[in-house]
């Protein structure tokens, strides 16, 4: 399958929410990979923030990084890639709701990707946070018995 080379302009911003609805408590992010599409020296430079935003505040983002990659006059397709994760191996962020990429200015104008990949699970409570809810759940049902009584 031929691969799709997409093309970011000066100021181009790409916001991907992630699926809240599936995963309430938000994602844990533990890498990403950016791609350059075009190996050439005119077109390689990555420039770029990564932001998240939180499932407790969606609508506010929060800087991760800021990534500025220039592999120069090497044509070698593995050094157009940039990957981002913690050194130990941890988490990025955790209780992810969106990630967004804000492209400032571009190298001529503009970089072509082939491939933005994030990776990350979904955050799962520990089981004493359901503990706490069904004992809090618990509690409301017996007040209600009991102002009924």
């Amino acid at each position: 399958i031929p691969s799709e080379v997409v093309t970011i302009s000066n100021n181009t911003t790409l916001t991907y929410q992630l699926d809240t609805a599936e995963s309430p408590y938000g994602y844990e992010i533990t890498g990403i990979a950016t791609y350059a599409g075009w190996n050439d020296t005119g077109r390689d430079a990555q420039e770029f923030t990564v932001l998240y935003s939180l499932v407790d505040d969606p609508d506010l983002f929060l800087p991760l990084d800021n990534i500025s990659y220039n592999p120069g006059d090497s044509l070698n397709p593995s050094d157009t890639a940039v990957l981002l994760t913690e050194l130990s191996g941890g988490i990025l962020a955790e209780r992810v709701a969106a990630i967004r990429f804000a492209f400032g200015t571009q190298e001529n104008g503009h970089v072509g990707y082939r491939e933005i990949d994030v990776f990350g699970t979904a955050v799962v409570p520990e089981p004493s946070t359901f503990a706490l809810a069904a004992l809090g759940l618990l509690g409301l049902v017996w007040c209600d018995r009991r102002k009924r009584q």
